[in-house]
């Protein structure tokens, strides 16, 4: 059974990296946000969604790899975009060295403000539940605990990258509200993961795009932080 399990999802690799590259109308996450929204009933992960999660897991398992046996201590750029709630917007460059500290990769930077420090990998990171249970040929869902909320994901295609998008909610706590012991949407997380073929300089794994949003006081706007990979050199 584990060999049919393990063939069955190599195929399912093939499938994607084959249809990430076909043209025609791909699925795309809405240009609206859905923070304050009810968070969707927990599915498993099935057909598509799963074939690209499962790819995504094998790139981070390869980069996790990679990291700690060719590239520690490189350095690696990016840049960082914000944008407040009154909507300006700033960006900056900024350069960090890749580390590791108590098993967990980081790129390390002076920058006093936010940006993603923490590194993806199949056993560290937002992906770490799925993955753990993918990678041992399992069937998983959408959704997980957190702390005391829980994470759902949605996995897709676009522009032939694959991507996902992260949903954290937490239950509405206040008696008063049309939600009340809902689980609502308080943050968004959008990433790219390189699941090759990729460009020279381009690691398989790496997380090429990333934004996050979070609600403003009015309830109603957001702010995000949108990091891009720029280039990684020996020094």
């Amino acid at each position: 059974m584990r060999n049919l399990k393990s063939a069955c999802l190599g195929l399912m690799t093939l499938l994607i990296l084959a249809s990430c590259g076909e043209a025609g109308p791909q699925k795309r996450v809405p240009a609206s946000t859905s923070i304050g929204s009810i968070l969707d009933t927990p599915k498993p992960l099935a057909n598509k969604e799963m074939e690209i999660a499962y790819t995504m897991c094998l790139a981070l398992r390869n980069k996790s790899t990679e990291y700690r046996s060719k590239h520690l201590n490189q350095i690696f750029s990016f840049e960082v975009e914000y944008t407040a709630c009154n909507r300006t917007s700033s960006s900056t460059v900024i350069t960090t060295r890749l580390n590791e500290a108590n098993n967990v990769l980081v790129y390390d930077s002076s920058l006093s403000t936010f940006y993603f420090k923490n590194v993806e990998t199949h056993t560290t990171g937002m992906l770490a539940p799925i993955c753990g249970t993918l990678l041992k040929g399992q069937p998983t869902t959408d959704t997980i605990d957190e702390g005391d909320g829980k994470r759902q994901f949605n996995f897709y295609a676009e522009d032939g990258r694959a991507k996902f998008t992260s949903y954290l909610a937490r239950r509405d706590a206040n008696a008063q509200s049309s939600t009340f012991g809902q689980f609502i949407v308080v943050r968004e997380d959008i990433k790219q993961i390189e699941t090759g073929p990729v460009l020279p300089g381009v690691i398989l794994g790496l997380e090429s795009d990333q934004t996050q949003r979070i609600p403003c006081p009015d309830g109603v706007t957001f702010e995000s932080v949108r990091q891009l990979f720029l280039t990684h050199s020996v020094d």
